[in-house]
């Protein structure tokens, strides 16, 4: 069913299919929704017709930044400013390129040359900002524009982050709690646990036919809560030499729901190969390891297991309040109605014990367990055991993830060019009331 803002971009796609504006209207409808990739197709076809339509431009620039094209992002917010060089949003485009490229102080010196409060250069201020010791800054950049752009999402969000920063909690929650609200969507936390329930019952066994060929890749699959600190594992493991990091991939699930979904049907020799070779095809030819860290794929292992004997499974755990307080802290849009309710992200939570609770048992594949608060107050032992764990001999450039030139996709992309700290144990403390009456 569509919503209101997709049908009437539908319906003005279908009136001007030649008019970038509509394009750019069902991209960001697309964006609304939690679509991944058709947002930025909508954009480039908007730009096929006007190559130099700033609001594409801007759209695609920002939409790129979340998969880590920072280059071509800033290709996009450059040109927009080779016309009009105090452009607010590409002057925010550009100081969030040089964010995620490593230069703050340039990042902040771009946040104020600007004057206009605009969502865009707020939410640079709100990220850059407190790295840069300039947290009551921010603040009152991020306030300011809130009044002009009222219940504008992502900017609510930071607010309440800021307010985290400066320790004013009680406010901060509530800001949290109407930010989840905004993000709108509905989610059943019992029928969520009951259909963990029924797809571990309809798993039985995980026999395979498939035979690794000689010098297959082996897939790690990183799996756990979102939060977890998934993508800081990810980022260590990128720094071998010997594994290449793929980020968060939507082929297992592509291949699952192809299949007809759970529970799966009696599969061939023949379905079992392709939908093997169509993930191998995805994964990419890459040296002897490649990373998938969907974290969704906690739902799809058994499915793994039968396409990739060979595959390893990392589960990262962090502290249960830690983590479910960090994803209410995160605008994750309408794609994950669960971590809009403290009482969602719980019962995603336990579904995710449960599910990796019975694979332990189950899996024919091993599985490594990684703990947050042991990988950072204690990582040199931690990654030792976790390279171990994949076969492969120590590397001590994996200590130092942070040095890594590579650029992460995901919401933690700031958290990784950090070098590795404890101050994020014990991070839900402040939340402690609110949170007791889930976990």
């Amino acid at each position: 069913m569509q919503t209101p803002d997709l049908a009437r971009a539908s319906s003005s796609l279908q009136h001007s299919p030649n008019n970038p504006d509509a394009w750019v209207q069902m991209g960001r409808a697309l964006a609304a929704r939690g679509v991944r990739d058709e947002p930025a197709a909508c954009y480039r076809q908007a730009l096929f017709f006007e190559a130099e339509h700033a609001d594409a431009l801007i759209a695609l620039g920002l939409t790129l930044l979340r998969t880590a094209e920072v280059r071509e992002a800033g290709r996009c917010f450059a040109t927009v400013l080779a016309k009009n060089p105090d452009h607010p949003e590409a002057l925010g485009g550009v100081a969030m390129v040089l964010e995620r490229q490593g230069d703050l102080d340039g990042a902040w010196q771009v946040i104020q040359s600007s004057r206009r409060d605009v969502p865009i250069i707020a939410m640079a201020a709100a990220s850059v900002g407190p790295r840069v010791g300039k947290t009551r800054a921010a603040s009152k950049r991020v306030t300011r524009t809130l009044a002009a752009f009222p219940n504008t999402l992502a900017l609510v969000f930071a607010h309440a982050d800021l307010l985290h920063r400066l320790r004013k909690h009680s406010d901060a929650f509530a800001v949290y709690r109407e930010a989840n609200r905004l993000q709108g969507g509905t989610f059943d936390a019992q029928s969520h646990l009951a259909s963990i329930d029924a797809h571990i019952a309809s798993m039985g066994t995980f026999h395979t036919s498939i035979q690794p060929g000689p010098g297959a890749g082996r897939p790690v699959f990183i799996v756990g809560m979102p939060r977890s600190s998934t993508s800081l594992v990810e980022q260590i493991l990128s720094c071998h030499p010997d594994i290449h990091a793929n980020g968060e991939m939507e082929a297992l699930r592509d291949i699952a729901v192809s299949l007809g979904g759970y529970p799966l049907p009696e599969l061939s020799n023949s379905t079992l190969k392709d939908g093997r070779n169509r993930y191998l095809a995805a994964l990419g030819p890459h040296g002897s390891r490649a990373t998938d860290k969907m974290p969704n794929n906690v739902l799809h292992l058994g499915l793994a297991a039968r396409l990739t004997p060979e595959a390893r499974v990392i589960y990262v755990v962090r502290d249960a309040r830690d983590a479910a307080m960090s994803c209410f802290r995160q605008p994750f849009g309408a794609g994950l109605p669960w971590a809009n309710s403290l009482a969602g992200i719980a019962a995603w939570s336990t579904g995710v014990q449960r599910l990796m609770s019975h694979y332990q048992d189950a899996l024919p594949l091993p599985i490594h367990t990684v703990h947050y608060e042991d990988l950072v107050s204690n990582p040199l032992p931690t990654i030792e055991a976790l390279l171990g764990a994949l076969a492969l001999p120590f590397d001590s450039a994996c200590l130092k993830p942070h040095e890594h030139r590579r650029i992460v996709a995901t919401q933690s992309h700031a958290a990784v060019t950090e070098p590795m700290h404890t101050r994020s144990i014990g991070n839900s403390a402040p939340y402690t009331k609110w949170l007791a009456k889930y976990m």
